[in-house]
């Protein structure tokens, strides 16, 4: 499989002041450096050692987000579920093409907008925490390759307790498609069990190849699981056809024997994201 994007850090200094606090909102940043005493003695000018970090990370995320390259942007801005600023739950995608996502964790929808549509999809129960019975509670939404019309998209689950002794960790992969208005997974992962096992999640990264009439798919790899991890191979196209009701929609064939495409078999993640109208 071809990796086509380079998770590549942006500089010494970004990645030293991104690094501990990637997976983190702004008041999560600020608790971590909390001085005991105030002023703080231990910073020139008083100030919480975690305030001063999340300030600084704030201005560095500000200007990935405005001035980077599409793709830097892509491997340094995580949209996390748990941010309270309105600016950590948006990025552009394609900013030449004006192709930006945002994130509602209130309602858990993850929306697409750009000057051709606006397309919405449920990626997370809605509601608080202590409401949900869904074991993902907190979840991190990442770009990880795009063009103006298509992206693949990663969501992460890191390890939580949803119910007492009953923990989740998960990743899943999802193919966003504006032509046919479609969010659907094509690679996805998790374990529930409490070990010590390896994060689940795509080594090689998942990703995809654009075609003239949908998306190339090659994976092959460990796939993790609380049973011990199988080698998988996976072979697919998610092709644009027109349904029964002559709707357009994004199809799955597994193309394992090229001569005999096999349509929406085993190997294809049935899960597609319900849409949200807007």
């Amino acid at each position: 499989m071809k990796n086509r994007i380079s998770m590549v850090l942006i500089g010494t200094s970004i990645s030293l002041a991104l690094g501990a606090m990637h997976a983190m909102a702004a008041g999560e940043r600020q608790d971590m450096g909390k001085c005991s005493t105030h002023p703080c003695p231990n910073t020139q000018n008083g100030e919480d050692p975690g305030k001063i970090e999340a300030r600084e990370g704030g201005e560095i995320e500000a200007r990935l987000r405005a001035n980077a390259s599409d793709k830097e942007r892509w491997s340094s801005v995580i949209l996390l579920s748990n941010a309270t600023e309105k600016q950590e739950l948006s990025m552009p995608i394609i900013m030449a093409e004006k192709f930006n996502l945002s994130l509602d964790p209130k309602n858990g929808i993850l929306t697409f907008a750009s000057p051709h549509a606006t397309q919405s999809f449920k990626i997370s129960e809605a509601g608080s925490a202590e409401k949900s019975k869904h074991p993902c509670l907190k979840y991190q939404v990442r770009v990880i390759d795009a063009g103006p019309d298509y992206a693949l998209i990663k969501k992460t689950c890191p390890k939580q307790e949803y119910r007492p002794q009953r923990f989740y960790r998960g990743t899943d992969y999802y193919i966003y498609d504006q032509k046919t208005n479609t969010m659907r997974s094509v690679w996805s992962a998790s374990t529930q069990i409490d070990t010590s096992t390896p994060f689940p999640t795509a080594k090689p990264e998942i990703s995809i190849k654009y075609l003239k009439d949908g998306y190339g798919f090659d994976w092959a790899g460990m796939l993790p699981s609380d049973n011990p991890p199988l080698s998988v191979s996976v072979h697919n196209i998610y092709k644009r056809e027109t349904d029964q009701n002559n709707r357009l929609s994004l199809v799955c064939y597994d193309v394992t024997d090229r001569r005999h495409p096999v349509k929406e078999n085993e190997m294809c993640e049935s899960e597609s994201l319900e849409r949200i109208r807007n």
